[in-house]
Parts: C-alpha cells; structure tokens; sequence
C-alpha cells in the first residue's frame, strides 16, 4: 500500500490574559489530525510540545507561525528546546523553554482522524520574572509528518500565546481603597448610607400621610 498520509499539530490554552504574578498557566493540550487521503505508516512518530517566552522587547517581531522541514534528533527536553530555537531565532531566550511533552509512537492514524497527544495540562511559569508585555508561548510538533520525511524531520504548530499584562494595584489608606482608576473612601460609603437611608424614611413618612 502506498501511504499518503499528512499530519497537522496545533496546540490550544485556556487562558489569553495573566497578570505578572501568575504562577501557572493551565489548560494547556495538543493534538495531530490527518490530512491526507489514506491512514499513516506505522513508522515511528516523535510529538513533542515545549513553552518559550517572547520578552516585550521582541513583540514587535510578531508570534512564529506554523512551519515544517525541521531536521534534528530529538531524544530529550534539550533536542525539543532546540527546535523551538530555529523556529523563533533572536527572540528565543533558552533560560525559559520547558519540554512540556515527548513521546512517540508507531499507532497507524486513519485519513480524517485526530489523536491528542498531551491532555489538558498546567505549566509551572513561576521562576519566570515576568513583565508586562511578554508572552508565554506554547508550540506543539509532529515528525514523520508525511511518508517522504523521518522520525527527526519536524513540523510544527502555530504559537499559542498568553499576554502578561499589570496586575491591578489597590492600596488601602486608613478606611480608604485607592485603585489605579478612582478613588473609594469611607467618607463615600457613608454618603452613600446616609443618602439610602434619608430616602427609606421619606417613603416611610409618606405613607404615613397617605393613612391619615
């Protein structure tokens, strides 16, 4: 039998938005479908999917998009980190890329069928220091991807990435809350009390007179 077969990684996360104190981002999964018109080969198959940080500086760049061709071994976290290397070239700092999966398989995957490869997980982003403006990226990748390339040969997904933004500042003076948008005070909860209760005995005062 002749194998035409072609393979899509994409990677998906729950979250857009976290702020600089965020210590997980969760609900991170990654999945293959088959494109082609017959089921895969049963050569073995490398999945991998790592998380890199594009800086603010760099966003100007933009988030890589999906790409194939990718040639190298890939036996542990430093191989995968080093393929997310080639693909986002300056704006990859190798301090904050994490393998988050990699696992291989000789499964044969039918024409149309799709198979996840990493369920819904958390990644730790603690130690990361992050900034406002940086985004905490995740990329998946597939090798043997077509009958005419290997198990080293890699294509990857499209970047799915969540953007640090400020996390909102509230301070407290005496009774006071300050935000960094207005300003809630004591003396206003009182107003506010005292205006709701100036109006409750007015309607009171006027059913009295509505009985007399």
């Amino acid at each position: 039998m002749l194998y035409d077969y072609n393979l899509i990684p994409s990677v998906g996360v729950d979250s857009e938005k976290i702020d600089e104190d965020t210590k997980e981002v969760s609900g991170i999964r990654a999945s293959v479908r088959n494109s082609g018109p017959t089921k895969t080969d049963a050569n073995t198959k490398k999945y991998a999917v790592a998380r890199y940080v594009i800086k603010a500086e760099y966003s100007h760049v933009g988030v890589p998009s999906s790409g194939d061709g990718v040639g190298r071994p890939v036996n542990n976290g430093n191989d995968v980190c080093a393929i997310v290397q080639s693909i986002a070239g300056g704006r990859f700092n190798p301090d904050n890329c994490k393998s988050l999966s990699l696992s291989s398989s000789n499964d044969q995957l039918a024409s149309g069928a799709m198979t996840e490869f990493l369920g819904s997980t958390s990644d730790d982003v603690s130690d990361l220091a992050l900034q406002s403006g940086d985004k905490v990226c995740y990329v998946s990748m597939v090798s043997s991807y077509n009958r005419t390339v290997g198990e080293n040969t890699f294509r990857y997904s499209n970047s799915k990435c969540v953007f640090v933004s400020k996390k909102p500042k509230v301070q407290i003076w005496g009774g006071d809350a300050k935000t960094n948008k207005e300003a809630i005070t004591s003396v206003t909860v009182q107003k506010n009390t005292r205006s709701e209760t100036e109006r409750v005995i007015d309607a009171r005062l006027v059913d009295r007179k509505s009985v007399v």
